[in-house]
């Protein structure tokens, strides 16, 4: 089986989304010839090994509430009002 990965998403996050199980994540990655640090590019198409344990009560209930977990923040920048510090990045008279 293959899956693709969405903006966000990292090994773990296929793992759990895929199996119910963030340990399957070692083995996808060997399958998918990755590193599991690896930061992986929007649509990147990942292997899910066919003799893989799944948690099935986690895997639909992900299924069921159509949830794709994004957890990977290197792509995203942090600024605006949320990141700034008084009198660091802007003073207050």
């Amino acid at each position: 089986m293959q899956v693709t990965t969405k903006q966000g998403q990292n090994i773990f996050d296929i793992a759990i989304q895929e199996t119910g199980n963030v340990e399957n994540a070692i083995a996808i990655a060997s399958k998918s010839d990755i590193g599991i640090t690896d930061a992986l590019a929007l649509e990147t198409v990942l292997s899910i090994p066919d003799d893989i344990e799944v948690d099935i009560k986690v895997k639909n209930y992900y299924d069921r509430k159509q949830l794709k977990p994004a957890t990977d923040t290197t792509g995203f920048s942090q600024d605006g009002i949320e990141f700034w510090g008084i009198e660091i990045d802007f003073y207050v008279n």
